[in-house]
């Protein structure tokens, strides 16, 4: 007692010493410990030598509360249909080969489930089992960790020091968004290196409590060796609870890894016990299987069929791998799922559908094909795209790419007014009225092209393009005596540098020339275009993306209604935009930019979390993602053309406004959506 009271004396008069030094040095010690978490990470030696161990994960799910929606949200479908249960279970060992700290790979060795057909469910929620929290974000491209300096000024902190040479260090966000988490930590005083920390938050309609002790020596105290993840995603009332835990850096268990779905192998294997709930879950599965074996019972051919074969790949993914060493892959979007079907104005209501398949033959080489289509009601039309890529030098960027697409409805008023002239000078009613969507014509293209790199700074790319648009409504165009389709078939160069490599500026020079009577081509012209594009990332999740360009016809020859630039449409940044609206013109009709001559534009987009619209009262919780779009064009009628916008992302929508400005008035505004839900599940 007395040794303890003394200790506690002691303690006390240090943090007394320690303050009053402070004063005078003009520091505070909870600051202080508070720049020792931030640069923690900067001190420990990462260039650690390859490494083998091994992870176990167990996880529950709980299905509280059931609708059919529940069905249609992916992955879900199957334990949301089961009627004769709630609770499943499921549990996996793997093996992990660690290159260095940031290279690994994972192969799973032990794997039991009670979850119908071995599916995965609820994989959202999976990558937060992998937090880094020292990183800019702790979770893939989300949640905002307070550990990393650069995200202090959304966090506020309190600091308590304990006796035992750690303090706690509480956080919570300045604003209320679904970026940002909240919770505590325990720390060692002398480094700032983080102990134990528990978190919570929501993103993605998951809210989750995710806790986690880290490493204690070296590099594995960048990393967690114990996580526990609790979450619930509520939709549309029905509502499912999901615990999981995993240890990392286990050895290797002591069991026959040629079965990975043997119980009785997990039940050796397995580093803690299950809990009572957990228990009694897989208890009940295995009376299941026993009571079907002995009876020998046989499900019925709708609950076999219809519900679980059929149900299941009309609402969710259908993927996988093939090969003998899982070479290939495929995937096939939901063929019924509503989630995954669209409407606008122009189209109505659109059935979309999407394969994708890849083969690799070697590290080097693979081919890989998409078929992405959507059948328009409204049109009775199939519009679809299929791009077939054989990489052969991935080393290089050496590839050869056929597209083929067809369907794709465009606007041409120029056609249009021709056709009309021609018509009137022989006869009194007018076509456009007969014929109201003679204005569309449908446009079928082929591409063909060969990419190499010579280095990490150059790339060449030649190949050939081919497009045929024909009329919606041909015997117009014959009434008026002009052709119902046209044709170009046009031999194309493109000359790529990079100055700093693939993570700086892309300057691109296109030169494309299309010859009249060239594999019945009817439209002749040559063209040129030079296009700069960067993404100057400026945090992790904060850019500025910024795109410059011009462009010009040297040469023009018949009919010439339907040339177009490509760089209105190219994007050449790896990856994208992370948005379909950066780089692009949304109020302005492309006949002003295709008709000119020559053109010259500038983009420039900055995009971060937490600008503007995330700082209102409930609302501003909802927004993951803002952006502020600048744009203008000098070509012949407009000089210049001004856009300014605003855009923002939800786990609903994006949705963007922006107004406009035309050789110097003002035109007026526009807003723009796009669906967002489920679009990373």
């Amino acid at each position: 007692m007395m040794k303890t009271r003394l200790n506690y004396i002691l303690s006390t008069l240090v943090m007394l010493v320690l303050a009053t030094g402070n004063v005078h040095s003009q520091s505070r010690p909870d600051l202080d410990l508070l720049e020792r978490v931030y640069n923690y990470a900067s001190t420990v030696d990462t260039t650690s030598k390859e490494t083998e161990s091994y992870t176990y994960t167990k996880a529950t799910f709980n299905i509280k509360k059931r609708n059919i929606t529940l069905l249609a949200v992916p992955t879900m479908y199957s334990i949301a249909h089961r009627a004769d249960r709630r609770q499943f279970l499921t549990e996996s060992f793997s093996k992990v080969h660690f290159h260095n700290f940031n290279s690994y790979e994972s192969q799973p060795i032990l794997n039991i489930s009670t979850i119908p057909h071995q599916r995965g469910t609820l994989t959202r929620i999976l990558p937060y089992l992998k937090p880094k929290i020292y990183d800019e974000t702790i979770v893939g491209s989300y949640l905002l960790s307070p550990f990393c300096k650069a995200n202090k000024r959304y966090y506020k902190y309190s600091v308590k020091f304990l006796l035992n040479g750690t303090a706690r260090v509480t956080y919570s966000p300045v604003n209320d968004n679904t970026q940002l988490v909240k919770g505590q930590a325990i720390v060692d005083y002398e480094t700032g290196r983080v102990i134990s920390t528990i978190l919570g938050g929501e993103f993605d309609m998951v809210h989750f409590s995710l806790g986690m002790n880290m490493g204690e020596d070296g590099i594995k105290t960048l990393v967690p060796t114990d996580v526990r993840l609790n979450t619930r995603f509520n939709f549309l009332g029905s509502r499912t609870e999901a615990n999981l835990r995993t240890l990392y850096g286990l050895n290797k268990p002591d069991i026959d890894s040629t079965q990975t779905d043997d119980i009785r192998k997990m039940e050796k294997a397995r580093p803690v016990p299950l809990s009572a709930y957990e228990q009694f879950i897989l208890d009940d599965h295995i009376e299941r299987l026993k009571d079907e074996n002995n009876t020998n019972k046989k499900g019925t051919w709708a609950k076999d069929v219809l519900w679980d074969r059929i149900g299941d790949n009309l609402l969710n993914n259908i993927k996988g791998n093939f090969g003998m060493q899982n070479q290939g892959y495929l995937r096939i979007n939901p063929l019924l799922n509503p989630l995954y079907m669209g409407y606008d104005n122009h189209r109505g209501f659109i059935y979309k559908f999407d394969i994708r398949l890849k083969y690799a033959f070697t590290s080097n080489s693979e081919i890989s094909a998409r078929y992405n289509a959507g059948y328009s009601f409204k049109r009775k039309q199939l519009h679809f795209k299929l791009p077939v890529m054989f990489y052969y030098n991935k080393k290089r960027n050496g590839f050869i790419q056929a597209e083929v697409g067809n369907g794709n409805w465009i606007k041409n008023g120029h056609a249009q007014n021709a056709a009309e002239e021609a018509y009137n000078a022989t006869h009194e009613d007018t076509l456009s009225v007969k014929y109201p969507k003679m204005i569309y014509f449908k446009d079928s293209y082929f591409r063909l092209v060969n990419n190499n790199d010579i280095s990490q700074n150059w790339g060449v790319q030649f190949g050939i393009i081919l497009h045929r648009r024909n009329a919606v409504e041909k015997y117009a165009y014959r009434l008026a005596g002009m052709p119902d389709h046209y044709t170009s078939a046009a031999p194309t160069i493109q000359l790529q540098w990079r100055p700093t490599g693939w993570n700086g500026m892309f300057l691109t020079l296109d030169y494309e020339r299309s010859f009249e009577h060239f594999l019945g081509a009817n439209i002749a012209y040559e063209r040129i275009e030079f296009d700069a594009q960067q993404i100057k990332r400026l945090s992790r999740l904060q850019a500025l993306k910024m795109r410059l360009g011009a462009g010009g016809y040297t040469y023009k020859h018949g009919p010439n209604y339907f040339l177009d630039y490509a760089n209105f449409r190219e994007n050449y940044i790896p990856g994208g935009w992370n948005d379909d609206w950066s780089g692009e013109f949304e109020l302005l009709n492309s006949d002003y930019y295709n008709n000119s001559k020559y053109y010259i534009r500038g983009n420039l987009t900055y995009e971060s979390p937490l600008m503007l619209a995330a700082h209102l009262p409930w609302i501003g919780h909802f927004f993951e993602m803002e952006r502020l779009y600048s744009s203008a064009l000098w070509a012949k009628d407009i000089h210049p053309y001004i856009e300014i916008g605003y855009g923002f992302t939800t786990r609903l929508l994006s949705a963007g406004i922006f107004m406009n400005n035309k050789n110097g008035k003002f035109e007026g505004f526009g807003v723009k959506f796009g669906l967002e839900l489920f679009r990373h599940w």
